[in-house]
């Protein structure tokens, strides 16, 4: 049964697309009953010497195109995420054209199992809203 009332937190990391290392990012996912918070910052090391400053983007479902699960076999679960407004993620390194692969850490496991199903019925509860208020529109 889902659990609709547990929000879901996953922890990612975005590995850097820099030989050194500059712009790993290190974060949160937090998929709650109103939407989605991404918590993220830039990873602590050598040339900026400590973690980059703590940001958020709230993400509405209804802004949410495609959620993907890649599972391979030795390699860190990922997951791949498209934006239809690339306006609201811009500023985290590693994004291209609203798409972002975040690996998942292994403690978050448990709630990478419920996510799914959730995202699914967010989705389809932001569509019914919008065709509803659409339709009362129409009445008016």
């Amino acid at each position: 049964m889902l659990e609709l009332d547990q929000p879901i937190n996953l922890e990612f990391t975005i590995p850097a697309s820099d030989p050194l290392g500059r712009e790993q990012v290190e974060g949160k996912l937090r998929f709650q009953p109103e939407g989605c918070e991404l918590h993220w910052a830039l990873s602590a090391n050598v040339f900026r010497g400590g973690k980059g400053e703590h940001q958020i983007v709230k993400l509405p479902y209804g802004e949410i195109d495609e959620v993907n699960l890649v599972k391979k076999w030795l390699r860190p679960t990922r997951i791949s995420f498209h934006v239809s407004n690339p306006e609201l993620i811009k500023e985290i390194p590693g994004v291209v054209m609203g798409n972002l692969t975040f690996e998942i850490e292994k403690r978050s496991t448990k709630d990478l199992e419920r996510l799914r199903d959730y995202i699914d019925f967010k989705q389809s509860l932001f569509l019914f809203e919008k065709n509803d208020a659409y339709l009362k529109g129409l009445k008016d």
